[in-house]
């Protein structure tokens, strides 16, 4: 689901609040499926707000499914393939990224 409305990103409290709460995770599958229901509940983010919380993510796979699954609440989706793609470090990620980004 591609739903790029015009969306204002949350604001520096609301954000930190979440980057906090998911900062906070141990284990990597909790640091994902909160950083999805976090992103879920704050309804919109811009590029930069996304690859922060990408960059608490250590592995190659939750990079890229946390990068596929925020891209539908960008702000500005037109640069966001532009700044993702240096998350991932492996060429056939920043492929699938690149599949998803450019529907």
């Amino acid at each position: 689901m591609n739903k790029h409305l015009v969306c204002i990103p949350a604001l520096g409290g609301t954000y930190q609040n979440s980057y906090q709460i998911i900062a906070g995770k141990r284990m990597e599958h909790d640091k994902l499926k909160t950083s999805q229901r976090e992103t879920t509940r704050l309804k919109c983010l811009s590029t930069k707000q996304i690859r922060q919380i990408g960059e608490l993510l250590r592995m190659e796979h939750s990079r890229l499914k946390y990068a596929k699954y925020a891209y539908q609440y960008c702000s500005n989706p037109e640069d966001y393939y532009l700044n993702m793609q240096s998350l991932l470090r492996m060429d056939h990620s920043k492929r699938e990224l690149e599949r998803r980004t450019r529907r």
